[in-house]
């Protein structure tokens, strides 16, 4: 084309589709994008106001109202958690306190340097349990009964000291009575203020209208130490595990709310005239 023959309006005509293309450009590169973007922020603003109930799209004071009741209510809830929490915390104070052996024979915990001046208490712990359950097993009137209670000895070392709680087969009891009061002699352990398992209990007639109950029990002894802590180092003496030949992830099976109650089988010591376990009767009453 001759350049001579343009004319100012072909210029003009030109020019104007340039401008028409670097304006569809410009929208695709830079306008479209931002678009997105305020529409995206758009709908997480809604979300939000929906979330402080307030309407979508609302502005200015009904905004700020809204904002500040929902501010309330986060409080309010904060607040309330905070007080279950306390109660719960409570809560379960009153039951490991109740589960826990008393002051003078506590169960070390926390660092090295915190169970060592505890260690004097635990020496004595485990003579403390065996008077505790067996003057308990002789408090429910009406009947006979006869422990032979013992534990295992304690460490020296405060690192032996195994977590709570402390798992011991304390060994065989026996009761005699009317059958009635021996039933109830092995549903008064449910009220023992340390965790008990009555494993294996059988009952046999050795007179007219006198029968006798055997059983094993475990003690599941709490301390006071919170859920959770850090245990010290060292493995863990002079107690049971959880999975203990006595624990409470054996054979027998459990009932009971507060203590554990299983019936015979092979775990009875004794069942009729069978001879399963060692007898009771170590100790008088």
């Amino acid at each position: 084309m001759n350049s001579s023959k343009l004319t100012q309006g072909h210029v003009y005509i030109i020019g104007l589709v340039v401008a028409f293309v670097l304006a569809i450009g410009l929208f695709f590169l830079m306008i479209s994008p931002v678009k997105g973007q305020i529409q995206d922020q758009t709908t997480k603003n809604n979300g939000l106001l929906s979330q402080l109930g307030a309407p979508p799209a609302a502005t200015g004071a009904e905004a700020d109202s809204a904002r500040d009741q929902a501010i309330k209510k986060a409080k309010q809830a904060k607040q309330d958690a905070e007080t279950k929490a306390k109660i719960k915390e409570a809560q379960w104070r009153a039951v490991i306190a109740r589960q826990s052996p008393p002051a003078d024979h506590p169960i070390p915990y926390g660092t090295y340097d915190q169970r060592l001046p505890l260690m004097a208490g635990w020496w004595t712990l485990p003579d403390y349990v065996v008077r505790d359950a067996s003057r308990f097993a002789r408090s429910e009137r009406g009947v006979t009964a006869m422990t032979d209670f013992k534990v295992p000895g304690t460490s020296p070392d405060p690192n032996s000291v195994p977590p709570s709680p402390l798992v011991w087969n304390l060994g065989g009891m026996a009761a005699t009575g009317s059958f009635p009061a021996v039933l109830n002699w092995a549903r008064h352990w449910n009220s023992y203020h340390f965790t008990p398992a009555v494993d294996g209990l059988a009952v046999k007639l050795i007179g007219k209208g006198v029968v006798q109950a055997t059983a094993n029990l475990t003690l599941y002894v709490w301390s006071k130490e919170k859920p959770g802590a850090a245990p010290a180092d060292g493995g863990g003496g002079g107690g049971g595990g959880m999975m203990g030949s006595g624990g409470m992830m054996g054979s027998s099976g459990m009932m009971g709310s507060s203590g554990m109650m299983s019936g015979g089988g092979s775990s009875g010591m004794m069942s009729g005239g069978s001879t399963g376990g060692k007898g009771a009767g170590a100790a008088a009453p």
